[in-house]
């Protein structure tokens, strides 16, 4: 992989190392065991200091980044329709950290639900009842979704990058998805008038956009 940049970012009481790259570019070194893939909570540690800690000499890279095209998040969401007799089973989006990668594209067979059950912190559920589409700065930092993606901490992180943008943050609406289907995070912008969170289909052999890898030797 040819490291463009090299940026370390406080994350969890520790520093994270990212070699900025596109998303073709991670997955080729993922099989080299060089760097592991950035979920959405170690994003945020990263755009945060990007937009809101002075020190960071990659603010305008990762700026540019949001507005002309978009961050990967390696979390995905599995959209779920209502099932069972109530239709009140699942009606909801099952996020994953790190989700199995086949062939560049992201492994849709595969069931979460006993990994929720026994309360693993990678997979979370999250009902349909959160809100979508424009709110406020302070309605991001609370909602569900929000909350459910990156944790507490990195939600209220999120919430204050969208403060900085002139415009109200968006979520994105889940009727483009095909339910059932997993896809994976991503962070833009509508250049500097708000900040969108969003996901898309995973195809790392031929996509748009960039994502950050971690050196391994760097743990959390």
């Amino acid at each position: 992989m040819k490291k463009r940049k090299i940026v370390e970012i406080p994350h969890k009481g520790k520093t994270i190392t990212f070699p900025v790259s596109t998303p073709i570019e991670i997955y080729q070194v993922l099989k080299s065991n060089e760097v592991r893939s950035a979920i959405s909570a170690e994003t945020a540690s990263l755009v945060y200091d990007a937009f809101l800690n002075s020190k960071i000499k990659d603010e305008n890279t990762i700026k540019n980044i949001l507005e002309e095209s978009f961050l990967y998040e390696f979390t995905g969401n599995i959209f779920l329709p209502s099932v069972g007799e109530k239709k009140k089973l699942y009606n909801g989006v099952i996020l994953v950290d790190n989700p199995p990668i086949v062939n560049g594209r992201l492994e849709q067979n595969i069931d979460f639900s006993n990994m929720i059950k026994e309360g693993n912190p990678s997979v979370r559920y999250i009902s349909f009842k959160y809100k979508t589409g424009e709110q406020t700065w302070q309605e991001l930092e609370k909602n569900p979704y929000i909350v459910g993606r990156y944790g507490e901490e990195r939600a209220a992180q999120v919430a204050k990058v969208a403060s900085t943008y002139k415009e109200n943050p968006k979520i994105q609406h889940i009727e483009s998805i095909d339910e059932g289907k997993i896809v994976m995070s991503i962070l833009s912008s509508e250049g500097d008038r708000c900040l969108k969170i969003g996901f898309t289909r995973g195809n790392f052999r031929n996509c748009d956009g960039y994502a950050f890898g971690i050196l391994k030797e760097q743990k959390n």
